[in-house]
């Protein structure tokens, strides 16, 4: 199998959403998991696993495309850092050791750069993610 078959080519659904819709998603996603009492995803050590960058424009949707790479459509692997370091040691369709790698992603350093973890960070010391309310709407 080459590099080209393991990377889906398919647009995701939440590709044109905005950073809001795409957090919703993320926790439906979350919640979805949660109440499978964790039946769909068996732990594999030793994966390797590929990440399609090119849909990855912000944080909400390197978690989509994270959850999606590791565990399908709709699939769940963390909503913010915290999350995700739980996910990370085992539970949510891999356990260490396991390798990812990331593809088409020329302006994932932009996306994924410090400005957009520091709006992250503010919104959430705001309560704002949980409300599905932006900064940009309070200023508004």
């Amino acid at each position: 199998m080459t590099l080209g078959e393991r990377v889906s080519s398919k647009k995701p659904v939440w590709a044109d959403w905005d950073h809001h819709q795409k957090y919703r998603q993320i926790h439906k996603n979350r919640e979805d998991y949660c109440r499978q009492g964790r039946l769909r995803a068996v732990d594999k050590k030793g994966r390797e696993v590929f990440l399609d960058g090119r849909y990855i424009t912000d944080i909400p949707s390197f978690y989509l495309s994270l959850g999606e790479a590791l565990n399908g459509d709709n699939g769940y692997f963390g909503a913010c850092l915290d999350s995700l370091h739980d996910c990370l040691f085992g539970g949510f369709g891999v356990a260490p050791p396991f390798t990812i790698h990331i593809t088409n992603a020329p302006d994932i350093e932009c996306a994924l750069g410090k400005l957009a973890w520091v709006q992250m960070n503010r919104e959430r010391k705001l309560g704002m993610c949980e409300q599905d309310e932006s900064i940009e709407q309070l200023q508004e």
